[in-house]
Order: structure tokens, then sequence, then C-alpha cells
């Protein structure tokens, strides 16, 4: 795991170096009596207590989900009174040969230490397991994280805690964050591809369902985990947080989601064909993934409880705005992913556009390919509430449309057809009623959507809009050091020729050349 120890590199941009004011000097400092200072020391206070004050209100988030037509007006006042709630505490135990020790380690301390316990004057009841998670692996402590941080008679459990967070024994996740990893149903032989994976709770997951037979019988996984992420910065925070479990089946990647591009693989490999100028790439295989996760980028509703300043950020528009990507994201992972295979789409939304909208813009792009599984019958304690078809629109100017024909001319550009509901033909075909809502005061928890896909035939080839730049270019001269040889190719279907055949025609395409300005990319991964 050495290769995980990678120092970041350094922000880009420039740096100003301050002025010093000749007015400031320390001779022309003006005296204050003793009151002055205290004003300002008064006034300076009252500013940070106000600055500090965030009230969790939104007037227009309530008027949206009262009206949008999928809550009751009951649900909806459960719901706001829940969020304005901080989270309890979850986290859950890594699954290793160490973890049963772990397990009963932790209740050693919760029979020790919680016994008639009184914080600020209130009665603290011990952590417990979490009802749905399998093993009974996960915990649950309805004390908010500040709280357990900074209280003097939890600080001996938070201590704990923190350690076995450090060695990589436990992992303090969010609960419903730990959901789609355990509906993707992941074996130690599969591929997987995460394709928005950090901060890397759901990789780190993932990674311990590869590794789940080496863990009990000490064989080896067949399979990998391939986490990409956008942000360069995030990517390296995925790093740093799945380094504690030191298991090596893992690659990171940087790349947009929606243009993820293919892989490829050589086996078995034969490092004496890669020294040949006149290296064919003929027999590189396309890689396809068993299972995909796209926990896309979403407005995040979901996280009132933890992210407090949405509660003045959200508009009507933050949904709309992330519709695109959440559909394209979700048709890319489709084109890499093998007949018969299974991919989860998540959000941390309640909102039926990032939700029902774009699973219905899928199902309706892959024309009978791919199916939304019933999933009500996996994981029976999980209480859940079943997708919904019908909706309305609600533009930033506060108005409601039933349809994409009502739009005004202006609002049809920015509001996609999509994000509508679908027609009463579609409702019967898609079965939109087998996504998954986790709802906040069913299982005090934040807000969550799902939804299981499995790709039962192959799917039409312009299912994403831009995989038609994701094509197959042949390059020569390719070295690697690793197992497989992971080739990737980002370049247009016009440079698919091999450049060997003529290399006047593209220059550029000759490695051999010129190096520094060939067409062909490889994957930014750390193994």
């Amino acid at each position: 795991m050495d290769s995980f120890n990678i120092v970041p590199p350094k922000k880009q941009g420039k740096t100003y170096k301050k002025k010093r004011n000749k007015n400031s000097s320390r001779k022309n400092i003006i005296k204050l009596s003793s009151e002055e200072i205290a004003k300002r020391a008064r006034i300076s206070q009252e500013k940070k207590n106000t600055w500090q004050l965030i009230v969790k209100q939104n007037h227009v988030l309530n008027t949206y989900y009262e009206n949008i037509g999928i809550f009751s007006k009951e649900d909806v006042n459960k719901m706001f009174e829940c969020m304005k709630i901080s989270l309890p505490t979850t986290f859950r135990i890594v699954k290793t040969q160490f973890a049963p020790l772990i397990n009963d380690l932790i209740e050693m301390q919760i029979n020790s230490q919680f016994k008639n316990l009184v914080v600020a004057g209130e009665a603290i009841s011990p952590p417990s397991n979490i009802s749905w998670y399998p093993e009974s692996y996960g915990w649950f402590f309805h004390v908010p994280r500040p709280l357990l941080r900074d209280s003097l008679e939890l600080r001996r459990f938070h201590r704990f805690i923190v350690a076995l967070s450090e060695q990589g024994l436990i992992w303090r996740q969010e609960a419903v964050s730990m959901l789609p990893p355990l509906f993707l149903d992941v074996k130690p032989h599969h591929y997987v591809l995460d394709m928005c994976a950090a901060p890397g709770s759901k990789t780190s997951q993932l990674l311990e369902m590869i590794n789940a037979d080496f863990a009990t019988t000490g064989i080896p996984p067949t399979g990998i985990v391939v986490a990409n992420d956008i942000d360069l910065f995030r990517a390296y925070t995925l790093v740093h947080q799945i380094n504690p479990l030191e298991i090596p089946s893992i690659i990171v990647t940087n790349h947009v989601a929606q243009s993820f591009p293919n892989l490829f693989s050589c086996e078995p490999l034969d490092l004496s064909k890669f020294e040949s100028p006149q290296f064919n790439s003929e027999n590189l295989k396309k890689i396809m993934f068993d299972r995909i996760l796209c926990d896309v980028p979403c407005s995040g509703d979901g996280t009132l409880r933890k992210n407090v300043d949405l509660w003045k950020k959200w508009t009507p528009t933050l949904g709309i705005g992330c519709h695109h990507a959440q559909v394209c994201i979700p048709c890319r992972g489709l084109s890499l992913l093998k007949v018969g295979g299974r991919m989860v789409y998540s959000t941390c939304s309640l909102n039926p556009i990032e939700d029902e909208a774009v699973v219905a813009e899928i199902l309706r792009r892959a024309k009978g390919t791919v199916r939304l599984v019933d999933v009500s019958n996996e994981l029976p304690e999980l209480q859940r509430a079943k997708g919904i078809s019908t909706w309305k629109i609600f533009d930033k100017d506060h108005k409601w449309y039933d349809s994409h024909a009502s739009l005004p001319p202006h609002r049809k550009l920015k509001i996609q057809y999509s994000c509508f509901p679908p027609t009463p033909e579609e409702v019967v075909e898609f079965h939109l009623d087998r996504c998954v809502r986790l709802m906040p005061w069913v299982h005090n928890t934040g807000g969550f959507f799902l939804a299981v896909l499995e790709k039962i035939s192959e799917t039409p080839k312009l299912l994403n809009e831009k995989e038609e730049n994701i094509g197959v270019k042949k390059t020569e001269n390719i070295k690697s050091t690793t197992v497989k040889n992971l080739n990737v190719n980002n370049s247009t279907t016009n440079s698919t020729t091999n450049p060997t055949t003529n290399p006047t025609t593209n220059p550029t395409t000759n490695p051999t050349t010129n190096p520094t300005t060939t067409n062909s990319t490889t994957t930014n991964s750390t193994t």
C-alpha cells in the first residue's frame, strides 16, 4: 500500500503578497479606553453569534413539497420537523477477520459506560444495532456527532470510536449511505465501477465485498473496483480514506463520469510484446463491468440535517440544473455494463425531478433493454416508500406546470421534457413504484432515493449522447508493469485507424515520432 502515500498536487493560481500599510505601524495606533475596548469586543461577539445562527426554515422549500403532490401535509410536517434535528451518530464495522471481535468489544464498552448515563440533564440511551444492516455490523447512536465530540461524559467512548476508525476497523458513515452497495449485491469475482466515488464511504463497502472471501477463507479476490471522480483533489481524498483498509483491489481514476473512457485488458500479459514497436493492439479486450454504482451529484435536499447551509441556499432550479448530468451519467454506465449486470442509481434528494424522472428517462432511452428490479424482498426490515409516477414542476418564478407543452417559450430550453412525469403508457411499462424512497422520520436518517436497474440485452449505441465520442484508437509501443494492462482511449471515431499502416496521414498518432502530441490517453489511476 505504499503507492497510496501520494502527495496531492498544489492548487494552481496566483499568490499575492500583502502590502504593508504605512499607517498601521505601532506608533500610529490610537490608544483606546478600556470602555471602548469592551464595547468593541461586545459588538464583535454579537456579530459572531449572529453569523453562527442559521435559521432552519425555507418558505420556498416548504411550498414546493406541500404542493408538488407526492406528500400529504402531515408527512411534510414530519419531514421538516425531523430535518431540523441534527443527524445521529452512525458507523459500521469493516468486514474483516476481526469484525466479530470488534463487535464484541463495542458491546463491552457500551455495557461498561452507558449504565444510567446522564448528559445535560437528559438520560442517554446506549448505542444499538441498525436493524436492517446485515450481521448486525451497523451501529446507531442517537447522540449527534458534535455532542459526542464535546461532551465530557461521552469523551471516553468518542476516543474509542476514533481509535477504531483510524485503524480502519470501523467506518463512520450515515445510515442511508450504506444502502446502495448492499442493493448492488457485489461478489468477489465482480468487476465493479463506482462512477462518482469520492469521498469514499460507499467505495470502501464495495472493497469489503470484493475482499469477503479473503477475510474468511484466505482466497484472494479476482474482481476489482474502479473508483472514479471528476475532481482531482476529491480523488486524492478518496485515496486517503481507503488507505487504512489495505485492500489492493482498486484503481482510482479522474474522469468526467458522463464520458468515462473505455478500459481494456490484455490477458495473459506478455511483456515482450510490449517492447516491440510493432505491437498490435487488436489483442486488447474491452472491460465490461458486472456492477456499477451511480451515486450522482444532486441538490442534496435530503441532507438538510447535516448541510444546514442548504436551508438558505435551496431553490427550485437546483434540481432542474442537475437533471441533465444525472441522466447522462447512468446512461454512460449502462454502455459499460455487462448483459445481466446490475446498476444502482441513487441520490440524497427527495425531488422527483432528480429521482423518478431520471429513471424514467433512462428506461425511455434504453427501449426495453433495461428493467427496473423489484427489491422489496431485500433487506426486509428496512421500511421504505414506493416510487411515484406523478408530480409537478416548480420554476424559479414560483409557478407550477403540469407538462412541457404548458411551459412558456423561454422556459422550454431550461426545463427539459424528461423532467416531467411519464405518460400513462410509460407508467405501466416502467414500474416506477419499484424505486426505493427513504423518508427521514422513519429510521431517523436523512432523505434518500435509489433504484436498481438490470441490463437484460445490449443497449442502443446512442443511449448516451456523448458515447459516440468515446471510440477505440489503436496505439503502438504500449508498455505496462501492472498485472493487467488497462488502456484507455478517449479519442474520436475518426482516429480508429492503425497508425502503423499510414503514419504520414496522421503524424500525431505515432508516439515514436512525437510522444508529446499523441492523442492516446491513459487512465489517471492509482493501484
